[in-house]
């Protein structure tokens, strides 16, 4: 009499064990905010709440929405893209570019960020926000000689050309860690505008990213939600109707200012509109 054997608990674990392994071994190819490490104290604490974040905001999304300096000294450059083998004027992706260094240590493997300082962020009714920093591409160093290495493009954002910044990767790691962490949302009504948006847009859609006038200073924080909309006047006695046309959340809150995907708009949305959180 034949008995059918069924599959035994070792050979599952097996399988599993393959499977996990083939999981990660595609995962290495590309850079990840694993990539680099950050020490205990400066990154979110382990175990602590994370923000909910809508899911098209990833990690590259992140990077490449940049942030705002008051000054644009205080972004900490390595170096400087000078060119490359063709003695090309713009890079994209896959591109091999070489980055020559200033007073940093770097080795084979390491990843950095192509930027640029692109011009101020301003606002009619409130001023000056920043200078923003439009992140452009991420590098992986491939040879490293005197006093330049020679990267290959692993990420593109935007075309950059010879003469953009270089940073530490470690520093998006860290901001994309420190908005990770859930905070208490304010317990009071915050008003401010939409001061500018996605690269390039004068209109801004669904799942586009916009720069909104508060931020820390004002309680904002990552993960809030506001309602977007346009004031419009309706006569000389009339007061103003404020018409909602979407929803943005909050996925980086700077001291100033903060950025927020457009999770839902019913018409575009521009420059000057209104945004209100109400708790």
């Amino acid at each position: 009499m034949c008995v059918e054997r069924k599959p035994g608990l070792r050979f599952l674990l097996a399988a599993v064990l393959m499977l996990a392994a083939g999981r990660a071994a595609a995962q290495d190819s590309t850079p990840t905010p694993s990539a680099v490490s950050v020490s205990a104290g400066e990154a979110a604490p382990e175990g602590a709440a994370r923000v909910r974040i809508s899911d098209n905001v990833g990690f590259y999304y992140f990077v490449s929405a940049g942030y705002l300096v008051s000054d644009d000294s205080k972004v900490p450059s390595l170096g400087k893209v000078t060119g490359d083998f063709q003695g090309k004027m713009i890079f994209g992706t896959p591109q091999k570019v070489y980055v020559r260094l200033v007073n940093a240590l770097v080795k084979p493997g390491d990843f950095l960020v192509v930027y640029r300082i692109d011009g101020n962020v301003e606002e009619a009714q409130a001023g000056f926000v920043g200078e923003r920093v439009r992140n452009l591409a991420i590098l992986q160093i491939e040879e490293v000689q005197a006093d330049r290495c020679l990267a290959v493009v692993k990420e593109s954002f935007g075309p950059f050309r010879e003469g953009d910044l270089v940073k530490s990767y470690g520093d998006e790691i860290l901001r994309w860690k420190q908005a990770q962490h859930r905070k208490l949302l304010p317990s009071k009504p915050i008003h401010c505008q939409v001061a500018d948006g996605t690269d390039g847009m004068e209109h801004y859609a669904q799942n586009q990213w916009v720069i909104l006038t508060a931020g820390q200073k004002d309680g904002v924080v990552e993960g809030q939600m506001f309602k977007l909309r346009q004031s419009d006047s309706t006569g000389f006695l009339s007061e103003p109707v404020h018409d909602p046309l979407g929803d943005a959340q909050v996925f980086y809150a700077g001291p100033n200012y903060s950025i927020a995907q457009i999770l839902r708009c019913s018409e575009p949305i521009k420059k000057g509109f209104e945004a209100w959180y109400q708790p």
